[in-house]
């Protein structure tokens, strides 16, 4: 194998002044260094390029290609990846993330049961010995550098063109120009096949560092941070938010990203499109950034013999931090920005529209259960995740409706259950559904601000908040909860106005500070994460340290809750670029077809006339996928919790990307509750008004689980709700638990029963 060539290292004042003798003793310029604010290259006597950015970062590229050949069928497919980090197996799938594999043919996955939304039972799997999730190991590997350099250039711009020697198996040639608009240089790839077969070609000269030498590093989706991926795992075009890999090392940030024109907006994005992958450790377990075109088994990637393949790719070179350099190329290369308007009507009007959905027979509230109908993931299921979101709405339009019949009904769930999913069905499965009354099954914030918000009338909840605050449990999937969590002192000082929880909360942020948010993170096994599934759990708890900030007025939360705040931006799409002018959706006359009709459930296809809209409407830009396990399929999530957060920390700290984000998340995407994911085709069909009220018989695209947020996320909390809001009648809810006791002790003793009915059946 060839190394490629190593990071330059910033220098001080006189350093830097003899290693620009020596580079004018050793390269070749092609571009004026006092060019206005452009890249420079300079070409070294072996071939390796020295690019040099407008802001100062250098960096050197080597003329270094990686080539994967298979004559028969590499049968690209994906599966649950096997991680030895144990932050990455904790889920109830056994593990956190599909990774890309290669190998032997596998027969489809035998299912006669359910499929939970967003799973497929052909990925949602692990791989044997006669499968690899190296990209090394995919194919026959070759690597070939340049044995020639042709240079051209004036001042203002540059081209080189890498020869590479010939051999029996394709033949190379590359060229890397100045784009001559201050965005990074163009490497143009063009590959002649001399065999019939499988093939990816990878760029695999720019920079390399030990991962203990670098300071960040990413590698879509999860690989954040310090967290350097345990294999060379390849990540698909369709799960990079922007199209490349990054590594930040002594102030350098370097990356091989794709260009634009070879990730189109049409379709939407998926596997079988996706046309290059991104990977960031290289076959000597060095940290490089790389990439991959086609993807050695995916769309393109089979040639005839002569057959022809080129890619354009740029080479990033910054002096920025990684995140700023994200932000860097999303603006200025995908064209990220707040472009998104109100054209579908205000967002007053989704709101109310939505309200009244959530109160109508199509939200699928089950009185009877106290929750909202979850059999899209686990069959005869129910499930709720915060009575704050409805008793928000009741607060906000002084609805006694939505008191009644949504808020108190979720309060005594919370009091009965034991989990966030539960079932009367005893041989109900998946997702740590729960048939137990058991009770306390919400958080232990969700106790304390309902204590609060119910103008402290009902000290039962109070007593619940300080029971659950030395344990730890799990409520949903198999996250554990801690109670000793920082966030759960703010909510107890919050609901009692007690000093000593805000002081304990400041001690142990504080502790939480030097341990997760001052030390980048190398591995995903953090105790307070609440299970690596959701976003949030990837990033220190931003939100929460913001909600600190707010009363304390301490800058060192601000500070924190802002790099958090930043990291989860990397889980945003910023790619595809957005094409100017309009295109068509709905093209066949019906919306997309997410899932298939099966033995279990018929489906039947909505119908909605052609549509053309400007590009922009129908974009997924600002949305991230749902979570690690399940970004395989669902693209864009339209219940955006993260978006009034970033633009809170906007507004305190002035941050342009953010705010654009929250917008882009929000803006111009609905009219009323519009589902909950973009998956398969771009379409119009979410953004009707109508799009919720029809049947479940009727094929979605995005699940219609329950009509408040899917996840937990509490409300802002003022002194003023503390103080007595406007509070949701005079609650007598301590008298009427006793009551709701009554009742539940008498479905406990007919569930009692039918155990004992089902115990007799299993032992017959």
């Amino acid at each position: 194998m060839i190394p490629a060539s190593p990071l330059a290292k910033p220098a001080p004042h006189m350093l830097r002044f003899a290693l620009r003798v020596v580079a004018a003793c050793l390269f070749f310029p092609l571009a004026s260094p006092a060019a206005s604010a452009d890249y420079t290259m300079t070409v070294a006597p072996n071939g390796d390029v020295l690019v040099v950015s407008p802001d100062g970062g250098r960096a050197v590229f080597a003329p270094v290609f990686a080539v994967l050949h298979a004559e028969k069928n590499p049968n690209l497919t994906t599966r649950f990846g096997k991680f030895k980090d144990k932050g990455l197996t904790g889920e109830d799938t056994g593990s956190s993330y599909h990774v890309l594999t290669w190998g032997a043919a596998s027969k489809a996955a035998k299912n006669t049961g359910h499929v939970a939304d967003g799973y497929d039972p052909d990925s949602d799997r692990g791989y044997g010995s006669d499968r690899t999730a190296n990209l090394f190991e995919a194919g026959k590997l070759t690597y070939l550098r340049a044995n020639a350099t042709r240079k051209t250039g004036e001042a203002g711009a540059g081209r080189v063109t890498w020869e590479f020697p010939e051999n029996d198996q394709v033949t190379l040639e590359a060229v890397l120009e100045l784009s001559g608009d201050g965005t990074p240089p163009l490497l143009k790839l063009s590959a002649r096949v001399k065999q019939a077969g499988w093939w990816s070609f990878g760029y695999v000269g720019a920079p390399s560092c030990s991962p203990d030498e670098l300071d960040e590093l990413w590698q879509p989706l999860i690989y954040t941070e310090r967290r350097f991926p345990e294999d060379s795992y390849l990540e698909p075009a369709f799960r990079c938010p922007l199209a490349t890999t990054l590594v930040s090392k002594g102030g350098v940030t370097t990356g091989v990203m794709a260009d634009p024109q070879e990730f189109p907006f049409q379709p939407l994005p998926n596997l079988d499109n996706s046309r290059f992958g991104v990977a960031l450790r290289n076959q000597a377990g060095q940290a490089q950034p790389m990439l991959f075109a086609p993807v050695l088994g995916g769309a393109g990637s089979r040639l005839a013999k002569d057959g022809v393949f080129a890619f354009t790719s740029r080479l990033i070179v910054s002096g920025k931090t990684l995140s700023a350099t994200v932000e860097e190329q999303a603006r200025r290369v995908y064209g990220f920005g707040d472009i998104r308007r109100n054209i579908l009507g205000s967002l007053n009007t989704a709101f109310e529209n939505t309200v009244a959905y959530g109160l109508s027979e199509y939200a699928r509230f089950n009185r009877e259960l106290r929750g909202f109908a979850y059999d899209t993931d686990v069959p005869g299921s129910v499930k709720n995740v915060s009575a704050l979101h409805p008793l928000s709405v009741a607060l906000v339009t002084d609805s006694r409706e939505i008191y009644e019949n949504l808020v108190y009904p979720q309060v005594e769930y919370f009091i009965s259950r034991e989990r966030f999913l539960y079932s009367i069905h005893l041989d109900a499965k998946g997702q740590g559904v729960s048939t137990r009354l058991g009770g306390d099954g919400a958080p232990l914030n969700e106790y304390a601000t309902l204590y609060a918000m119910t103008g402290r009338r009902a000290p039962f909840l109070l007593q619940i908040a300080k029971k659950l605050q030395p344990l730890t449990r799990s409520i949903n999937l198999n996250a554990p909860l801690r109670g000793e969590f920082w966030a759960n002192s703010l909510a107890l000082y919050r609901a009692t106005g007690d000093k000593k929880w805000l002081e304990r909360a400041v001690r142990d942020a504080d502790d939480y500070l030097k341990k997760r948010v001052l030390t980048r993170q190398r591995t995903f096994d953090d105790p307070d994460s609440r299970g690596m599934f959701f976003w949030t759990s990837y990033t220190a708890q931003w939100i929460e340290l913001y909600e600190l900030y707010e009363e304390t007025g301490e800058s060192r939360f601000l500070d924190a809750a802002h790099d958090g705040a930043r990291i989860y931006a990397q889980f945003t799409h910023m790619a595809p670029r957005i094409p100017g002018g309009d295109v068509t959706v709905n093209e066949d006359g019906y919306a997309p077809s997410y899932r298939k009709s099966s033995k279990q459930r018929q489906y039947t296809r909505i119908k909605i006339a052609p549509e053309t809209v400007p590009a922009w409407q129908v974009s997924e830009i600002g949305l991230t996928p749902e979570s690690s396990v399940t970004s395989r399929g669902h693209r864009g999530i339209l219940l955006a919790c993260y978006a009034p957060w970033m633009m809170r920390i906007a507004e305190k700290t002035g941050d342009a990307f953010l705010h654009d984000i929250a917008r882009s998340a929000i803006i111009g995407r609905y009219t009323t509750f519009p589902g909950y994911h973009i998956n398969t085709a771009r379409t119009t069909a979410y953004q009707k008004p109508d799009f919720p009220e029809r049947p479940l018989s009727e094929n979605y695209i995005g699940a219609r689980r329950k009509q408040f947020p899917h996840r937990a996320r509490q409300p802002k909390q003022t002194a003023r709700d503390r103080a007595g809001a406007p509070q949701p009648r005079a609650c007598s809810l301590a008298r009427e638990r006793q009551a709701g006791d009554r009742g539940i002790a008498r479905r406990r003793g007919t569930q009692n029963r039918r155990r004992a009915q089902h115990r007799r059946k299993r032992r017959r």
